[in-house]
């Protein structure tokens, strides 16, 4: 963006800002960063890294939205359509971790107090029950794929 910014501007004027413009870069640059940073890490604690990750899609549906209603730009029939598929995708996957909770599958924050063997898990399901004490597959072992 540089190379094609100098490539493009007439003169030294171009680069030049004024205070306010100093200002709002450096605002929307320490404060707006920090801020989304700290929700973010907020958010991973609270969720987990999975969920987080799974809402950033809305960001840019979320950017749509709000340029027009403060931008009056106009919204596209494939904006709308992509919109709506990240809200039926953000569902069915919050609709499966729901029914996974209800199932009495080990939540993120479960497993990984598992993995650190500070406690035991608890599966209500039959299969993964069986599946559980199985233990990890055979085909997962490195001198599988050694040999």
């Amino acid at each position: 963006m540089t190379l094609t910014g100098g490539y493009f501007a007439n003169g030294l004027s171009d680069w030049t800002l004024t205070h306010t413009e100093i200002a709002c870069v450096l605002f929307s640059g320490i404060v707006a960063s920090a801020l989304n940073y700290w929700l973010l890490s907020w958010s991973n604690k609270i969720l987990g890294p999975s969920l987080v990750a799974l809402y950033m899609p809305l960001q840019p549906l979320a950017s749509s939205i709000l340029s027009r209603i403060f931008l009056k730009s106009s919204l596209y029939l494939g904006s709308g359509i992509g919109g709506g598929l990240i809200v039926l995708g953000l569902y069915s996957v919050t609709w499966g971790r729901y029914k996974g909770e209800r199932l009495g599958l080990p939540s993120q924050q479960q497993m990984s107090d598992y993995m650190r063997g500070q406690s035991s898990l608890r599966i209500n399901d039959p299969l993964l029950k069986v599946l559980y004490n199985r233990g990890p597959s055979h085909l997962a072992s490195p001198s599988v794929f050694l040999s």
